[in-house]
């Protein structure tokens, strides 16, 4: 009788029970992987969000020839006839400019409209400085924006009031 070479039931055993350790382990850390990129991915849509909201408020400051409350949480910028707009809520800020419509989800608190830093809460009135406070990973970071006015329009507009 002519003996097989073969592998023993231990062996096959062994064999298998040492594939799902490996196939375990990679399992392991494909998850935590996982994991790590999801909260990369978080945080750098969040840090985009903060970035790209400041380059937009301050550049729309800057360029403005006026900001105007239109409530205590909403304010219009005025350039060369056009209008930008912004909402802020607790939970996202809007811009509106040209009928195209920008939402950043950012948790938002304490925003305030100032006008010589007094805080602005009717419509209509001049604004020359926005402030609010985000939350990210429970820090507070707050942001303020400021517009540097000429005194020629506060000029005429108080010579046209009289």
């Amino acid at each position: 009788m002519k003996k097989l070479k073969a592998f023993t039931i231990i062996e096959l055993t062994v064999i298998t029970l040492l594939s799902g350790i490996v196939i375990s382990i990679a399992y392991f850390v494909f998850f935590i992987l996982q994991k790590q990129y999801n909260s990369y991915d978080k945080t750098s849509k969040y840090q985009l969000e903060i970035t790209t909201l400041s380059r937009l408020l301050t550049e729309d400051f800057q360029h403005a020839d006026s900001v105007v409350s239109t409530s205590e949480k909403a304010f219009e910028m005025f350039k060369n006839g056009k209008i930008t707009s912004y909402q802020v809520e607790p939970l996202y800020i809007t811009r509106n400019k040209s009928e195209v419509t920008d939402t950043f989800h950012l948790l938002t608190q304490n925003s305030t409209l100032l006008l010589d830093e007094v805080a602005v809460t009717v419509p209509g009135i001049w604004v020359d400085e926005l402030q609010f406070e985000t939350i990210y990973h429970q820090k507070t970071l707050p942001f303020r924006f400021h517009k540097k006015y000429a005194v020629a329009p506060f000029i005429c507009k108080e010579h046209h009031n009289q």
